[in-house]
């Protein structure tokens, strides 16, 4: 396996000629390959070890290095990483804290009389070999992740985003965190202007710390466009792109950026497949589902599959500044409906009960938030999108969502509720104020001829008799 970016927290070092070791205490060593970015921070709560990449939002503060070295209790620790955006997670004082979605993704157990603390299933299967219920096909339920708390490997968690670990005296102990800041005190039209103000100024600290080119995935959507608006608003160098899609790109995604970067005067690329070979797409399939060990199924399967960031590996150090996390600020109740259902009808019985258990969690660890929200947050981001992030550093390509901070998500849910997962009034609102012009042009438009790309690539992907079938139990796209 290849275990790229990945780390593991043993009594033991773990040796293998692409990783490198550090004792963390006097029983614990720290593992990781060498692609992982990590830094050391001295703290007068001694050594601070940082995972991934991490950005001040705040314009009152420092970076996030220099905030973490003045860090002297566990609450200023809590203080300091509610400011953060990124995707990382931070070592300090016998405690792993995770950044606001869990996106990178923690595992833990206690085997063999040791501690396993890991970024990485594979890795802690390849060494201990545990008991595994890796039958569990994802293809056929609708639930396409394994849902946390339970992993399909006996006797290891995956930690919740409302979670921090503790490996004080070599014992894992789990706390419960809120992830909600107060801002209730806040007017709307206040709430507004300070989200704009930090989520600019946030932007400008990451174009000014990364020594390398940003890139934007630029589609017809809101997302994309909401972070648009402000990379033009602080006139920040970036390239964006959109990438070939293994059900067809819609047409409103293949012509928005390129009509977007024609008014605005910036670099749009597409990005192709650039393996055909069914041979070599079926063996990085494979190293994709190693690297998340079986636990996700997503388009970036097929991304990793086709090489498809070839061209973005020619630029120095490429980040990538993702648009997924803005969903977590609406109300969809079909969300918790969605999950009964998947209790009812779709899952294994393991599922069943890792499900159960997190609804405890839910329960014991109250934090004022919508019960839809909750689940979107911890389960589809801190489950289903940091087991896919996790595969995609077979890329070899840093990525995060900027809006991935607690400072930044509470101002938003500070802003009135929308119902339904499509209803992105407070960010169009956000780009009325931010760069107006951009909402000119319509947001995912509908065109005719996309319902012929679908029905082509059924057709090619699983044949006319599929087609048939479905059409024949009115169940067809």
């Amino acid at each position: 396996m290849i275990h790229n970016r990945q780390f593991i927290i043993l009594n033991k070092k773990y040796t293998r000629e692409d990783f490198f070791c550090l004792k963390i205490n006097e029983e614990l060593y720290l593992s990781y390959q060498k692609n992982l970015n990590l830094k050391i921070i001295d703290t007068k709560l001694g050594k601070a070890y940082l995972i991934g990449i991490a950005f001040q939002v705040l314009e009152d503060k420092k970076n996030a290095i220099e905030e973490i070295k003045k860090i002297e209790s566990a609450d200023e620790i809590r203080k300091c990483l509610a400011t953060l955006s990124g995707r990382y997670i931070l070592i300090i004082d016998s405690k792993l804290y995770m950044d606001f979605s869990g996106s990178l993704g923690v595992y833990y157990g206690e085997v063999e009389s040791s501690l396993v603390i890991s970024s990485s299933l594979a890795l802690i299967q390849e060494i201990f070999q545990l008991e595994t219920k890796k039958h569990i096909t994802l293809e056929k339920s609708s639930l396409r992740y394994f849902p946390p708390p339970l992993t399909i490997i006996k006797g290891i968690k995956k930690l919740l985003c409302s979670e921090i670990l503790d490996y004080r005296d070599n014992k894992i102990k789990i706390e419960h965190r809120s992830y909600k800041l107060d801002f209730s005190y806040l007017s709307t039209e206040e709430t507004y202007k300070i989200f704009i103000q930090n989520f600019s100024n946030l932007l400008k600290n990451i174009a000014k710390e990364w020594q390398g080119q940003l890139f934007l995935p630029l589609t017809g959507g809101v997302d994309s466009r909401t972070i648009l608006s402000f990379l033009l608003k602080e006139n920040i160098n970036f390239i964006s792109y959109v990438a070939y899609h293994s059900k067809g790109l819609s047409i409103s995604d293949r012509r928005v950026g390129k009509k977007l970067s024609k008014l605005y005067k910036f670099k749009h690329i597409y990005l192709q497949k650039n393996i055909s070979n069914k041979i070599e797409i079926k063996k990085r399939e494979n190293e994709y589902d190693e690297q998340c060990y079986f636990t996700s199924i997503e388009e970036d399967r097929y991304y990793y599959s086709v090489d498809i960031y070839k061209k973005l590996k020619k630029y120095n150090k490429p980040l990538i500044l993702r648009g997924n996390i803005w969903e977590v600020t609406i109300k969809e109740d079909d969300l918790v409906e969605a999950m009964e259902k998947f209790i009812k009808n779709k899952l294994e019985n393991l599922k069943i009960s890792s499900l159960n258990i997190w609804q405890k969690n839910v329960e014991d660890n109250f934090i004022n938030l919508d019960f839809g929200m909750r689940y979107y947050l911890e389960q589809r981001l801190g489950g289903w999108s940091s087991c896919n992030s996790q595969a995609d550093d077979l890329n070899n390509i840093d990525f995060f969502s900027p809006i991935n901070s607690e400072y930044l998500i509470s101002l938003l849910w500070n802003l009135p509720i929308y119902d339904g997962i499509d209803n992105k009034t407070n960010q169009i609102e956000i780009i009325r104020r931010t760069k107006k012009e951009l909402l000119i042009i319509p947001f995912n438009k509908k065109y005719k001829i996309d319902f012929f790309i679908r029905i082509l690539y059924i057709l090619k992907n699983k044949g006319l008799k599929y087609i048939i079938t479905k059409i024949l139990k009115k169940d067809f796209l």
